[in-house]
């Protein structure tokens, strides 16, 4: 007679944020070559076809990558050799708006340190190459978003502590705008991951403890999923131990039930059938011992 053992259900697993992550920074781009002695375009109020330089006010060049129309530039800083160099403001004006830099310049590109300020309310303090974000930097954004860390070609690159408004917080590394190596992301309510990720996802070796307590994971992720092996360790003693696939028992595992017996052998799709006692284990929502065959 087949007898019917309640298996466990894990509590579903949360995302890396509670709202959509702040605006990337802007993709790099290629300076177009110019040949010596060629004319500055003869007028600066001119929206630019494409990134490029531009005179200001005072005829100064200096290099711009936004397209918006009816932009106009200002500087307040040293001029030599006809482009912007040196300690100053550029402020560059468009239709709906203007943002403003203070900072270092060479050859018309910001270059050094200084604090961008964009029109959107977004500002950036700190290192400057070739007009982009450069080592070490600091960003916040108008929704409460701070990150703090190094920058390479304007985007997070390096090692970086980025904080969202929601109260979640990563502490680890970074390349190319993406959490990517090994780091530490916290929520409000106390969870906590800490271990290997890939393009902002869960992904390689780690440890995710619930705030609450009452559950450890300290296993394998694939692109933010439990897959791999794994244990799942509850505070009542109760455990499940072996492989998993997108957070279901998948492949050879042992579980440790809440009524006391052991469940060891092959799972499928969250699944325990030994023909004499079933069981299940995977997320909540996903499945239970009465959906398995």
């Amino acid at each position: 007679m087949i007898r019917l053992s309640i298996g466990l259900a894990v509590a579903g697993l949360m995302t890396a944020c509670s709202s959509a992550p702040p605006p990337p920074a802007p993709a790099p781009y290629v300076e177009p070559a110019r040949p010596v002695g060629l004319a500055p375009p003869p007028a600066a109020a001119q929206a630019p076809a494409a990134p490029g330089y531009y005179p200001t006010d005072r005829g100064c060049m200096v290099w711009s990558n936004n397209t918006a129309v009816q932009q106009s530039w200002t500087w307040s800083g040293p001029c030599p050799g006809g482009q912007a160099s040196g300690r100053g403001t550029l402020t560059t004006s468009f239709s709906g708006g203007f943002e403003t830099y203070t900072g270092d310049m060479k050859g018309g590109k910001r270059n050094g340190t200084g604090t961008q300020i964009w029109a959107d309310g977004n500002r950036y303090d700190g290192g400057w190459f070739d007009n982009e974000a450069s080592g070490h930097g600091v960003k916040v954004w108008a929704n409460g978003a701070k990150y703090d860390g190094q920058w390479a070609r304007g985007k997070q690159a390096g090692h970086g502590v980025q904080t969202w408004p929601e109260g979640v917080r990563y502490v680890g590394d970074w390349r190319d705008g993406e959490q990517s190596g090994h780091g530490s992301l916290t929520w409000a309510n106390g969870d906590r991951y800490n271990g290997e990720f890939l393009n902002d996802k869960r992904h390689g070796h780690g440890v995710y403890r619930h705030g609450n307590g009452k559950e450890v994971y300290d296993g394998e992720y694939v692109a933010g999923q439990r897959t791999g092996t794994g244990k799942v360790s509850f505070s009542d003693g109760h455990y499940y131990q072996g492989q998993l696939l997108n957070g279901k028992a998948s492949g050879y595992g042992r579980m440790l039930g809440t009524d006391g017996r052991l469940y060891e052998g092959t799972w499928s799709n969250g699944c325990f059938n030994d023909g004499s006692w079933k069981a299940w284990y995977g997320p909540d929502g996903q499945g239970s011992v009465e959906t398995c065959p």
